[in-house]
């Protein structure tokens, strides 16, 4: 049911150097490349404690501390050194986001769909694009509660690392704002990342990132129903994509609507 083209193969040497700097992850124990043995490569990791407590559409219950927990959490993770970074092929920086808004606007223009909220969305961040680049860190780029565990309000590992790259602090950050709004507030969040130890970037590259994180969610969106229309997903969770990518839009719009030109 990947339609996203990612694999664990990507996510080894990231996870050895995210473990050997104590973030907030499951230990990884081996890698098994082949698809010998399940039929795709997978990793070992330990077991962790706790449940996932939302989603990019389902907002978590209001709880402060949790909140505060995972901006530290995730000022850990942006403290990371990028040096010798272990995907040595994978563009960095700027050349990174080139590379992804590339991919997606690709993928959006190959589903050859009519969306003028879509096509306004990646004209705003044609537009605004020298918000972009920002201090060279490492990024989750799914940071959300989906991708978590939690038990008794705190983190007890974050996983899903298949987007992980080295870009810029405020694309994670700016990819948290509903939930952190949902269960505390987002200046609140911002403020214990800055009491953690990150640097919060300026207002305008926040905002770029929000609405270039929530339209990258509305491609694969679009992209999941596409699939599910072909019947290329078995897994009945995917019937759950039209709701997905109506969500998608509702945000896109008012998002578009805030930010203005």
């Amino acid at each position: 049911n990947n339609y996203l083209g990612t694999t664990v193969l990507d996510e080894w040497g990231p996870l050895q150097r995210l473990w050997a700097h104590n973030a907030r992850i499951a230990q990884p124990f081996a890698l098994e490349p082949g698809g010998a043995v399940i039929g795709d490569p997978f990793i070992v990791s330990a077991a962790v404690d706790g449940v996932p407590v939302g989603g990019n559409y389902a907002m978590p219950a209001r709880d402060p501390a949790l909140i505060a927990d995972v901006a530290a959490c995730m000022a850990g993770v942006h403290a990371m050194p990028v040096k010798d970074w272990p995907l040595a092929d994978q563009p960095q920086g700027d050349a990174f986001f080139v590379a992804q808004h590339a991919q997606y606007l690709a993928d959006w223009q190959a589903l050859g769909e009519y969306s003028p909220i879509m096509d306004a969305c990646f004209a705003w961040i044609d537009r605004h694009r020298a918000r972009a680049l920002g201090p060279a860190a490492c990024v989750h780029d799914d940071f959300n509660f989906n991708n978590m565990l939690v038990a008794d309000s705190r983190v007890t590992a974050v996983l899903d690392w298949e987007f992980v790259h080295i870009g810029t602090p405020a694309a994670d950050l700016a990819y948290f704002h509903y939930a952190a709004e949902a269960g505390s507030s987002f200046a609140d969040f911002l403020a214990a990342y800055a009491a953690a130890g990150g640097t919060v970037p300026p207002r305008e590259q926040l905002d770029f990132y929000l609405l270039w994180g929530q339209l990258r969610l509305g491609v694969m969106g679009f992209k999941a129903v596409r699939n599910l229309e072909l019947g290329h997903f078995d897994n009945v969770r995917y019937g759950m994509a039209r709701w997905h990518r109506r969500q998608a839009l509702l945000r896109l719009a008012d998002l578009l609507s805030r930010l203005g030109e």
